[in-house]
């Protein structure tokens, strides 16, 4: 049977750039910055302190490459590149907040990674697998026990707490960093020591480092199949970990120590913002603690704000939309910015027709019944 569906809008003009929540800040507009340019140097400094590569393994490539193809067995190794991302986070709040600044991060060419041979090398299928938000839900309701609290901690460059493994790989710096003795080199490189980002497998080298962290801490995890989700069943706290984020809820009498513990060998820091108990953000959201009176009784509520997100894509999609049509887009107000699972009565899933319509059975959209009897056979 032939159906005719409804015209679509496939004409329309596509948006001339993503809505990203971090704005990027090209090489231009950053080095006459002093804030930025400020976190561009903090950022390569805390890579040489926390020892990413040492100096005294300045080698050149050509050596280890075929030191590495005459080893009895031929051994693997691999050669990348370094480049930096310069973005300003928190772009969305007004000047002056101590949740907007500049971050620099120098990241692994992960997509442009060769072996000894000058070929694509190849990597193992190894995954890392973050809590899911629904994890992270059960916290906030863990929280709002009696005597119950919520914090949490951003991991300070998470990666490079982990160690590398693998086949050895060597990374060449950017020309700005070469010493003298670089200079007159053809390629100069340096062993890489720490699970840097942009590499395909730190992910998982971090997870593996902080999983065993956490079990020194007294966690462990609460089912194979909700991976990285921990509980202490001595001082009955429940730990979130999403990549470089954490999140502990649980008896508040044990928080301050739990955080001790867990820092002992993962450097923690106290994410902009976090004021007082009653507010914490995770994952770029604030979560707000308050009480309210319900039928006579006091119950704990958790409120996300994401407004200020909100605001700035609101923004950036009008800026959008009138640079492509000319116009501003008619914004509609409405209760929720969540469609209607209840179909019934919801307007965006009213049918193409107010009359008789006919519904397509493989993709749902509608026709008038008029326009049925006419195209269907």
């Amino acid at each position: 049977t032939h159906q005719r569906h409804r015209h679509k809008a496939v004409a329309a003009p596509t948006l001339p750039f993503n809505l990203l929540v971090a704005k990027p800040v090209s090489r231009a507009d950053f080095i006459t910055n002093p804030e930025a340019m400020e976190a561009y140097w903090k950022e390569w400094t805390n890579l040489e302190n926390k020892g990413v590569w040492k100096w005294d393994t300045l080698v050149e490539w050509d050596t280890v490459a075929r030191d590495a193809r005459n080893a009895s067995p031929p051994e693997e190794i691999h050669f990348g590149y370094l480049f930096g991302l310069m973005v300003e986070k928190g772009s969305e709040y007004p000047v002056g907040d101590a949740r907007r600044k500049f971050k620099y991060r120098v990241v692994f060419q992960g997509n442009n990674v060769k072996d000894q041979d000058w070929s694509v090398a190849l990597f193992n299928e190894m995954a890392s697998t973050p809590a899911t938000l629904e994890a992270s839900r059960c916290s906030d309701i863990y929280s709002c026990f009696p005597d119950h609290t919520v914090q949490g901690r951003d991991v300070e460059q998470a990666y490079l707490q982990a160690k590398m493994k693998g086949p050895p790989t060597y990374i060449m710096l950017p020309q700005e960093l070469w010493t003298d003795e670089m200079w007159k080199m053809r390629c100069p490189v340096f062993r890489l020591e720490l699970a840097l980002y942009g590499h395909k497998n730190s992910g998982r080298f971090w997870q593996d480092y902080c999983h065993i962290q956490c079990a020194k801490a007294g966690f462990t995890l609460i089912s194979e199949n909700w991976p990285c989700v921990y509980f202490n069943h001595t001082t009955s706290m429940l730990l979130i970990v999403y990549v470089d984020d954490m999140k502990l809820s649980g008896p508040t009498k044990h928080m301050d120590e739990t955080w001790r513990q867990l820092g002992e060998n993962i450097t923690l820091d106290k994410p902009a913002g976090d004021t007082d108990g009653t507010t914490h953000t995770f994952l770029g959201c604030s979560h707000i603690r308050s009480q309210k009176t319900v039928n006579g009784k006091t119950v704990e509520c958790m409120e996300y704000d994401v407004s200020h997100s909100l605001r700035k894509a609101v923004a950036k999609y009008e800026e959008a939309v009138y640079t492509v049509t000319g116009q501003l887009p008619v914004l509609t107000p409405t209760e929720t910015p969540f469609i209607h699972e209840e179909t019934k009565d919801c307007q965006m899933r009213a049918p193409y027709t107010t009359g008789p319509f006919v519904e397509c059975p493989c993709c749902l959209h509608t026709f008038s019944a008029e326009e049925a009897a006419k195209t269907c056979t």
